[in-house]
């Protein structure tokens, strides 16, 4: 925690990119409603690169008397490193991230934060939202990937308004674009996940299709967080699996093409299949062998790695 200044109640993220709205009108709709909370809270705007006219428009707020704290950033690094370094220099013990563009009704900011009383992560689902159809077609084919690979099909895997307890980040580290994936990495943890429909704002535009790039990094990110939650703890199991399928063939090749020297007298050397056969053999046996080595990483670490909290302790 690097925020200086007594710990409040309600820390309010909200990392800027190149793609956001007036933030002075969208800061007075957020701040009018979390001020009706009751609640000691801060509002931290984490400026995502070189974005001098939203700097300005901050600088402007704090100016007039505006009670908020601006971080900015090097360069731009993505929504999900903006999170991280405003969570990094938030106090609350509630968290709460709010997106740089006017599409959730600040009216539904309460229930998001009042659902922290039950759950430890409340992820918030846009209702009456015109995206279009293109848009809401890969998102429900993302998800229902995501749901079939990772075994869970309760969270919205985007960058969408978001509370969370601040504990659960002492358990689940975050880096890069983990925090698109956070429902699903605490529910992994053990800790309660909510999920809740809260209305979007009226005359909210639209999100755009994703493109060749953005649906290609999505799928490269969900392969990383499978890979993570499925084998982290057991590499064996995942290149122990590939280098078993690969070493088999290889060896059924092999087998077939000296049944074919010894019982029909038949030249190998030059069949190409002889040097594939080969190949496979000796990859399968360094896959193998790489799940080994990580098998040994994972006994020698095993102290240090905790995938398990405990929500309760009594006597």
């Amino acid at each position: 925690m690097n925020g200086t200044g007594p710990p409040v109640a309600l820390s309010v993220i909200i990392p800027v990119s190149g793609d956001h709205d007036d933030l002075t009108l969208l800061h007075g709709g957020y701040s009018a409603v979390i001020g009706r909370l009751d609640r000691t809270h801060e509002f931290i705007y984490v400026v995502d690169g070189d974005l001098p006219d939203a700097l300005r428009s901050l600088e402007r707020l704090r100016e007039s008397g505006a009670p908020i704290r601006i971080l900015r950033l090097g360069r731009a690094f993505g929504p999900g490193v903006a999170i991280q370094a405003g969570i990094g220099h938030a106090s609350g013990d509630r968290v709460i991230v709010l997106p740089p563009r006017a599409v959730i009704d600040p009216d539904g900011i309460p229930a998001l934060v009042g659902a922290l009383a039950e759950a430890d992560v409340v992820d918030a689902r846009l209702s009456g939202s015109s995206s279009g159809f293109l848009r809401r077609m890969q998102s429900a084919a993302y998800h229902a990937l995501a749901g079939r690979l990772l075994g869970y099909r309760g969270a919205a895997l985007g960058g969408g308004p978001r509370a969370f307890r601040r504990a659960l980040l002492e358990e689940i580290p975050l880096y890069g674009e983990r925090y698109r994936f956070l429902p699903l990495l605490a529910w992994r943890h053990g800790f309660r996940v909510v999920r809740i429909d809260v209305r979007a704002a009226a005359g909210a535009v639209p999100p755009l299709a994703w493109g060749p790039r953005a649906c290609l990094g999505g799928l490269l990110d969900l392969l990383a967080i499978f890979f993570l939650l499925r084998f982290t703890k057991r590499p064996l199991r995942f290149f122990g699996a590939i280098g078993t399928v690969v070493l088999s063939v290889g060896l059924l090749m092999s087998g077939w093409l000296i049944g074919l020297k010894l019982f029909l007298h038949q030249r190998l050397a030059d069949r190409p299949m002889l040097l594939l056969a080969a190949l496979l053999v000796v990859l399968g046996v360094q896959i193998v062998a790489l799940g080994l080595i990580g098998e040994i990483v994972i006994y020698t670490h095993a102290r240090e790695v905790k995938e398990y909290a405990v929500e309760e302790v009594v006597g």
